[in-house]
């Protein structure tokens, strides 16, 4: 979910971040953007991942690339 995802991100640090658009909880969208506004994640690299393939929207949030679902692994 949307929170856990910030968290363990504020947690881990991790090298990049695979961000799903479409989140149980909240819009992917929204998460992007709250880990582009901490100074503790805002360097990570988000790889959106959306079935919708909103390009424009994520790339003005900060996302460093958008998948459009189904994502072949050699493309990830």
């Amino acid at each position: 979910n949307g929170a856990d995802a910030v968290t363990l991100a504020r947690e881990l640090s991790p090298a990049v971040i695979t961000l799903d658009v479409q989140l149980p909880d909240t819009d992917g969208h929204e998460v992007l953007a709250q880990l582009k506004a901490d100074s503790a994640t805002k360097d990570i690299p988000v790889l959106m991942v959306s079935i919708l393939g909103d390009r424009d929207k994520a790339a003005a949030l900060g996302a460093a690339d958008v998948f459009t679902k189904p994502v072949l692994k050699d493309n990830l």
